[in-house]
């Protein structure tokens, strides 16, 4: 549901609205759709709406950023860089030390994609047979096992891959087609190449996953 100002001061009709997706309400709670009547959305009703709607907006990208860059990014990069001294790298280098920092953005980016997604019915969240291996679900039990996560297993980042090679070459299983694109390739985009390699535990990659999701639930989550 969009609601579009039919005389704006300024600027075209269809370039300003508020989305609502009604289908997220609960039975008991449709009602509340009747504030969306005329007369409540007269008077610079529609206006105050979309102002209250844009500094949410606002507010939670400034959460989570601060949330990803002071909690989520620092988890992870000490995993990485924990990996690659295993594998025998000189994390004091700057070549090593960038690509360790674009595995750990680019791992956000993937879980903010896949989160938009599903929440927008663009994966399909209603297939029990993707549900069961959502990241919706993926965030759930990492939120569920706080403080019992294993250093030692990487269960989580094996589950988030097969997600991640889902969207890169399609999974029929899942009933997900291939979209291909940069974010989810295996080389190509910076960070990519260490993820494909880098073994990461549910102890680093369960708060992650939780921080980044920032508690948002949509389609699927229930």
């Amino acid at each position: 549901m969009r609601l579009f100002e039919a005389s704006p001061q300024c600027g075209s009709a269809v370039a300003r609205y508020l989305e609502l997706d009604a289908s997220t309400l609960a039975p008991e709670d449709r009602p509340l759709l009747g504030l969306l009547s005329p007369a409540y959305l007269a008077e610079g009703g529609l206006e105050a709406a979309l102002a209250e709607a844009r500094d949410f907006g606002a507010g939670l990208r400034k959460r989570l950023d601060q949330a990803v860059r002071q909690r989520a990014l620092p988890g992870l990069g000490l995993e990485l860089g924990r990996w690659a001294v295993g594998e025998g790298q000189d994390v004091l280098r700057d070549e090593t030390r960038r690509e360790l920092e674009a595995a750990c953005l680019t791992f956000v980016f993937r879980v903010l994609f896949l989160l938009y997604a599903e929440s927008s019915g663009y994966l399909p969240v209603a297939q029990e047979a993707y549900r069961r291996g959502s990241l919706f679900q993926l965030v759930r039990d990492a939120h569920e096992q706080q403080g019992r996560l294993d250093p030692r297993s990487t269960a989580l980042r094996d589950r988030l891959l097969v997600l991640v090679r889902a969207m890169r070459t399609g999974n029929d299983a899942l009933a997900v087609p291939a979209y291909d694109g940069d974010l989810f390739a295996a080389d190509g985009f910076e960070g990519a190449e260490v993820l494909e390699r880098a073994s990461l535990s549910d102890a680093a990659v369960g708060p992650a996953l939780v921080i980044t999701a920032g508690g948002r639930r949509g389609r699927g989550s229930e």
